[in-house]
């Protein structure tokens, strides 16, 4: 976010973990005009705590570019608010697809099903998890745009 600053007219960060806000604010500090905080982890529709992307949606109206890491909640997320992708009221989605083994095939879907066109960044990561769980590479990043 801080690196597009100069070309957005806002930017809302949504951060759920307490800890971390202090750090948010320190940075953006300088960018209060145009930086909005909200204290809470984004959620799937229907759930209580948190705020939903379509109750996001609706306090800041229309999403130019929104990006996604939410630390592995991000294809279930999407997928609750399929109606609300399918409109035009985000433009432009960056998701990162590494945390889940299945989300680079489950985001694609759910945004594609949307009507986005998508593309993945280059290259993938390697996760050498283990004995438990089997290593393999992974997408990083999809971009959609409608």
């Amino acid at each position: 976010a801080l690196d597009a600053l100069e070309y957005a007219s806002q930017a809302v960060l949504l951060e759920g973990e307490p800890e971390w806000l202090e750090a948010l604010r320190y940075t953006f500090d300088p960018y209060q005009d145009k930086v909005k905080i909200i204290p809470q982890f984004l959620v799937k529709s229907g759930e209580k705590e948190g705020i939903t992307l379509s109750q996001l949606c609706r306090e800041t109206g229309k999403i130019a570019c929104m990006k996604m890491d939410i630390e592995g909640a991000e294809s279930g997320i999407l997928q609750s608010e399929s109606e609300l992708l399918e409109t035009n009221v985000i433009e432009r989605i960056l998701v990162c697809t590494y945390h889940q083994s299945s989300d680079a095939r489950d985001i694609k879907g759910t945004l594609e099903n949307a009507g986005y066109q998508t593309e993945f960044s280059q290259g993938n990561m390697f996760f050498p998890y283990g004995r438990e769980i089997e290593a393999e590479l992974r997408k990083g990043l999809i971009r959609a745009e409608k």
